[in-house]
Parts: C-alpha cells; sequence; structure tokens
C-alpha cells in the first residue's frame, strides 16, 4: 500500500503540473498520445470520433466510473457543485491510480518470483521510476490502465501453484478489461495466462485447449462491449473501408526490418532514455494550439551507440537476468520465458504498426524490467555482484529520468488563468 501510495503521489504531482500548463488539453504533444481526445470524452462525452478496433470499448469502461464518481463528489459539496470540474480532476487521478496498482503489482510479482522484500522494492522502485511509467503514468491515456493489468496478469501468474485450481473467471475478466483497453494485450494475457498453468503442472494439450477456450470467450465478450460502446459513443464509423482507412494510417511508411531492429532500443528507452527531440505537430498547426512540438524517440541514437552507455548497460543486464533466471526456479525459468515471449510479440507487432514505440512502451515495460532485474536471481558470488550493479542501475535510472522529466517540464508554461 505504501508504494501504491508513493507512486500514485509522484505521478498525480505530474498530472497536476502538466494539466495547469494546459499541454494536456491538445493532440500529439506526448509521442502522440490523445489526451485531448481522452479527456474531452471523460468530461464531456464528446470522443471526437477516435474510438476504435484499437482500443473496443475504452470508452465504456472508463466514462461511467469517472462521471459516477463525480456526480457522487458534486452532491456531497466537493469542487462547489461544479460537474466539469470534477469530472477533470477525477480524469486526471485515473492514470497515477493505474500506476499506483501497477507498483503494488509489480511488486507482489518480485516476491512470487523468490526476491526478498528488500529486493523486491528495489526491483519495483526500477519500474517505478522508469521513463514510460513516469510519462504516461501522469497523462490521461489508456497506457498506464493496460500496464496495471499486465502487472496484474505478472502477478497472478508469479503466484501460481503447482496443481492449482483454474481460476478460469478471473483471468477471463482480466483479459475481457484488458482487451476491450487495447486489443492486442489479448496476446500478453494470453501468454501469462498459458506460464500461470505451466506453473500448475497442467498438461500441454490441456494448456492449450484452455488458452484457446480463453483468447475465443474473451473475443467474443470484448466484441459485445465494443458494439455497446460504438453505440453509446462517438466512434469511427463500423464498415470495412473505415476500417481500411485506420490501418492504412497507422502502417503507412513503416519498414517493418529496420523498425524490428529498433526493438532493442525501444525496450531501453522504455525504462530510460536521453531527452526526447521535438518535431512539428500537425495537429497543434491545424487547430492553432498553444505547443507547436511533439516530443518524438524515433530519430535518436541507438542503444548500441557509444552516447547510450546506460541503455548498453540495461540490456546487458536483461541478457545477464535471462541466463541467471533461466539458471533458477521453475517459476522464474517460465516468467523470464513470458517475458521473452511478450518482447517478441510487441517486435513484431510493431514492425508493421504505429507511429514509433515509445508510444505503446506501458506493454512491454514490465516484462523488459524483469529480466532487467534478473541479476536478482544469481547464485553464490554472482548474487551480490548482480545486487549491487542492480542498485547502482537503478539509481542511475532515477537520477536519468528525474533530469529528463524536467527538461520536459521545462518546454510548458503554466497559464495564468
Amino acid at each position: 500500500m505504501l508504494l501504491a501510495g508513493l507512486s500514485f503521489a509522484i505521478h498525480l504531482a505530474l498530472a497536476l503540473h502538466l494539466d495547469a500548463t494546459g499541454s494536456l488539453n491538445q493532440y500529439d504533444v506526448f509521442f502522440h498520445a490523445d489526451t485531448k481526445a481522452r479527456l474531452d470524452c471523460m468530461v464531456r462525452e464528446s470522443c471526437d470520433r477516435r474510438a476504435s478496433i484499437s482500443h473496443p470499448a475504452l470508452d465504456l469502461l472508463v466514462n461511467p466510473p469517472v462521471r459516477s464518481a463525480a456526480k457522487v463528489a458534486t452532491a456531497l459539496g466537493g469542487w462547489d457543485g461544479d460537474i466539469e470540474a470534477a469530472r477533470t480532476a477525477f480524469a486526471l487521478w485515473l492514470s497515477p491510480l493505474a500506476s499506483g496498482a501497477t507498483a503494488a503489482f509489480a511488486f507482489l510479482l518480485f516476491l512470487g518470483l523468490g526476491l526478498s522484500r528488500v529486493y523486491a522494492l528495489l526491483a519495483t522502485a526500477l519500474v517505478v521510476v522508469s521513463l514510460s511509467g513516469l510519462v504516461f503514468g501522469s497523462i490521461p491515456e489508456s497506457f498506464a490502465l493496460s500496464g496495471a493489468l499486465i502487472a496484474g496478469a505478472f502477478a497472478l501468474a508469479a503466484h501460481t501453484k503447482p496443481g492449482a485450481r483454474n481460476d478460469q473467471a478471473l483471468w477471463l475478466c482480466l483479459s475481457i478489461v484488458a482487451t476491450a483497453i487495447t486489443v492486442t494485450n489479448i496476446a500478453t494475457i494470453l501468454i501469462l495466462f498459458a506460464a500461470s498453468r505451466w506453473l500448475a503442472t497442467d498438461e500441454p494439450q490441456v494448456i492449450a485447449r484452455r488458452t484457446a477456450v480463453l483468447f475465443a470467450t474473451s473475443a467474443a465478450l470484448v466484441a459485445v462491449l465494443g458494439f455497446a460502446s460504438y453505440s453509446l459513443y462517438d466512434s469511427r464509423p463500423l464498415t470495412t473501408e473505415a476500417g481500411a482507412r485506420y490501418i492504412s494510417k497507422w502502417t503507412e511508411g513503416n519498414v517493418p526490418f529496420d523498425r524490428a531492429l529498433w526493438m532493442a532500443t525501444a525496450a531501453s528507452n522504455s525504462i530510460t532514455a536521453k531527452p526526447p527531440e521535438l518535431v512539428n505537430n500537425y495537429q497543434a498547426d491545424k487547430n492553432n494550439s498553444r505547443y507547436k512540438f511533439r516530443f518524438t524517440y524515433d530519430r535518436t541514437a541507438s542503444v548500441f551507440s557509444t552516447s547510450r552507455p546506460l541503455g548498453s548497460l540495461l540490456l546487458a543486464l536483461a541478457l545477464a537476468g535471462a541466463i541467471a533466471m533461466w539458471a533458477g526456479t521453475t517459476t522464474q525459468r517460465t516468467l523470464m520465458l513470458a517475458a521473452l515471449a511478450i518482447l517478441i510479440f510487441n517486435k513484431w507487432l510493431h514492425a508493421f504498426w504505429g507511429v514509433g514505440h515509445f508510444l505503446y512502451s506501458q506493454h512491454w515495460n514490465l516484462a523488459f524490467s524483469v529480466l532487467v532485474v534478473g541479476a536478482l536471481f544469481a547464485t553464490g558470488r554472482a548474487l551480490r555482484v548482480g545486487q549491487a550493479i542492480v542498485f547502482a542501475t537503478v539509481v542511475a535510472v532515477a537520477l536519468q529520468n528525474g533530469a529528463v522529466v524536467r527538461l520536459l517540464l521545462g518546454h510548458f508554461t503554466i497559464s495564468p488563468s
């Protein structure tokens, strides 16, 4: 609870500061994130036709709780009865709350992997101060919600014991919510479900059958939720032509081989990176918005260059961690393989899909973090060395990301209003 509270406080402070600068009320500033659309949809139910097959029922799952909480709060005298101000506040709290849940689930994950509380805290600290978490845990978007659900699935898998019964209903709920928020989350949930059933010592054919049932049931129920969301909110038309345009937009110009090679750098960037570049923001020019730039990591130095020693260290640690976890317990080995599978899935998905990589980093950040702290699972003399290196790395990441966040915030000014 303390970890969750601390993470929530850090991300809420950033969210409130960004809101005060007006940076959340326009499109694409934060690596193409649709913060304005998400805020408008939650606060005013004006969703700007941004709902799509990528986020089948995000609005349906998020809007009613935010608006209901605001209604109760204003009825009790909060925000002086200003319902729109209350909705905005709850909308801003959503990602920080998800970040708090991610911290709690990550801590449980590392305990389940066999770390002591002290080293589980150290491993969780890396997740909390990761650059992906600091950015997307502080803005109104879907990514922090995905991160929290993925962390919950990791924790569930890590605590599965041999002979454990199949919690199909729990995994089904988790899969439905995660997939309704972002459709590609279903692959990550299925990987972790299969890992949990392997740890429960199910036979391979049983695992395959149960995973297939989970996939089919989740897909069917998410489709129902998606149609319900479409009927209630301002979504893109459900036509073949509209779908083709949408897919073309997010795949146009991508060179799969180059983007696949970039995944190593993208994984490292999700934990730490140098300050992003500023490029022209088309949406800002189109809408005459206040801030004319967009942050991007699309053209930054590769993690294999000499200018990125900390990033290179993260990759080396991930490799060493994978080796240490392979030689460890069945739980460590299984979740190491699951983390690799999640990274490989995202590598090939985003070889074709998307506008850069950092925007989607919450989908693989925890998987990569598990490998980076894997040296904590070493044995003998290597354990002491691994503990020292991981501790130094977490400190270095926290310091560098603190500097990066200060530079990011320096591009915004607080409006007198």
